[in-house]
Parts: structure tokens; sequence; C-alpha cells
């Protein structure tokens, strides 16, 4: 569900900023989120990191068929 809020905040980012833009900065946060599911002490910290990286995937999928 995360991944289509972050698909309709792709499309009103990417027309402002350009798409070129969008997926380089969705892949820099994608991976700083990962390393917060990684290094995640407790269940919580957990979650919202996937809670957070469903919303750089939602951008990032919609970004590539735009792109390629």
């Amino acid at each position: 569900m995360l991944t289509d809020v972050g698909a309709l905040i792709n499309g009103y980012v990417a027309g402002k900023v350009g798409y070129r833009w969008v997926m380089i900065y969705a892949l820099a946060i994608m991976n700083a989120f990962i390393f917060v599911i990684f290094f995640a002490s407790n269940a919580g910290v957990l979650v919202a990191g996937q809670v957070l990286v469903g919303l750089t995937w939602g951008e990032s999928i919609c970004i590539r068929h735009a792109l390629w």
C-alpha cells in the first residue's frame, strides 16, 4: 500500500523536478533506509525501515517505466 503512496508522490515531484533527479534521489534514499533495516535493533525500527523503503519503491517503480 505504501508503494502506491510513493507512486502518487512520484508523479507530482517528477513533474516539478524531472524524472532523472527523482530516480537518483529515490535510489539514494532507498539505500539509506535499507541501512536502517539491516542494523535494526528491535522490531519497531525494522517495521519503520520497511515502511520507509516501501515509499521509495513506489517512486522508483514508476520512474523506471518513464525512463526506459
